[in-house]
């Protein structure tokens, strides 16, 4: 939980480290303040088993078991994940996280089997949103680009073997999106 004053609660089972709180705490029946964040939090993300804050200076903090990341340890405080801009949203599922700047630049970690990773091209983005195996990004000339895995049609497309489509909707306005593990 984010409060308006950039303060972040945690609640839950702390097994894999995901609330921040230390090796010591197991779980919490109510939300307790992460102490460890000193800087004003603007944006929250949680993983499957992993937490991550994006700090009003455009660091982003994470902690937790992160797979993707390739760490060998559970990080049970939160540690400064280096990233390329200043980040002002990022979204995380299961195998990769994705990084928003202020200025539309897109940066990615994690799991790049299916190719949901590859955004190198991609400049003018509006949003980003992570699947479990897939990538949405909302460019800035209201284009979808679908990037990753297909099995379930994700990206839109009827050919499971694809790993990219770019959609373009005419005469339509969107005003939101939402991306789920295989949807």
């Amino acid at each position: 939980m984010l409060t308006e004053d950039g303060q972040v609660f945690v609640a839950g089972d702390n097994k894999n480290g995901e609330l921040g709180l230390g090796k010591e705490v197991n779980y919490s029946k109510m939300f307790v303040k992460v102490e460890a964040i000193k800087e004003k939090v603007i944006q929250v993300a949680c993983g499957l088993w992993s937490s991550f804050a994006v700090l009003e200076s455009g660091k982003v903090l994470f902690w937790g078991r992160f797979r993707a990341l390739k760490l060998e340890k559970i990080i049970y405080v939160p540690k400064i994940l280096e990233v390329r801009y200043g980040v002002v949203k990022i979204s995380v599922l299961h195998n990769h996280i994705l990084t928003l700047s202020s200025d539309g630049r897109v940066s990615g970690f994690g799991c790049n089997k299916y190719g949901q990773l590859s955004l190198e091209k991609y400049h003018h983005v509006r949003d980003i949103f992570a699947g479990w195996n897939h990538t949405i990004l909302w460019l800035k000339s209201d284009e979808l680009v679908l990037l990753g895995k297909n099995d379930h049609n994700q990206l839109a497309h009827t050919d499971k073997t694809c790993h990219k489509n770019v959609l373009k909707f005419e005469n339509e306005n969107i005003i939101d999106i939402s991306v789920g593990s295989d949807h």
